[in-house]
């Protein structure tokens, strides 16, 4: 068990020091040894951990949608059994139609309490594995919202595939404007937007159940 956590916090330490170097000198220009410098490892603990400062990109952006996925519309925690890793974005109250996804708000407010990361993942001259490990990781969790969502409403009229790229592209495309309206708007103001940009169509998308009789 300490052992586990041992494992945890040399995890947790590497990934945060991808971040904090990151907002400091952008991705592209971080080395392997940046990282162990920072997070105060030996270099043969890192490779016992990860292969390159990519595969420790995706573990950080992989927790990051864990972290999305345990989290209700308001930001808080859900509290949830350990479901296996399949389902573990799904929502576990009923999908509710006027907030057809709840990712979004838990995304924002870690951005806000990130800013200086948040300008260094998503600026324009940011590198393409950073936005593309992102957006893959974004698509896992709202494809799963909209699975939910489907489940308990009429069968779907656009594939779920195409609703979901379409969510992240524009989800994408508020953070870059929030982004360069240097945050001068709260979490909750660009939350209630981009719902307003995605939520009719999802609607849409995915019908309600026929009335019962």
């Amino acid at each position: 068990m300490a052992e586990d956590r041992r494992v945890r916090r040399t995890r947790a330490a590497l990934q945060e020091a991808l971040l904090s170097l990151m907002a400091e000198k952008g991705y592209d220009k971080i080395t392997v040894q940046d990282l162990i410098d920072r997070a105060d490892v030996g270099r043969s603990t890192f490779y016992l951990h990860f292969t390159d400062k990519s595969d420790l990109l995706q573990d950080a952006l992989s927790q990051l949608g864990l972290m999305l996925g345990t989290q209700d519309g308001s930001g808080s925690p859900t509290a949830r059994p350990g479901p296996p890793a399949a389902s573990r974005h799904s929502p576990t109250t009923r999908p509710d139609r006027r907030r057809p996804v709840r990712f979004s708000l838990p995304m924002l407010l870690h951005v806000q309490e990130q800013q200086a990361t948040a300008r260094a993942l998503l600026a324009p001259s940011g590198t393409d594995a950073v936005r593309s490990g992102m957006e893959r990781m974004l698509t896992g969790v709202v494809t799963e919202e909209l699975q939910a969502l489907a489940a308990v409403s009429a069968p779907p009229r656009v594939p779920l595939d195409l609703v979901a790229a379409g969510v992240v592209a524009t989800f994408m495309a508020v953070l870059g404007w929030w982004i360069a309206d240097d945050f001068a708007r709260p979490a909750q103001e660009v939350d209630a937007a981009f719902l307003t940009l995605v939520a009719p169509g999802i609607r849409a998308a995915i019908p309600p159940p026929p009335v019962q009789d």
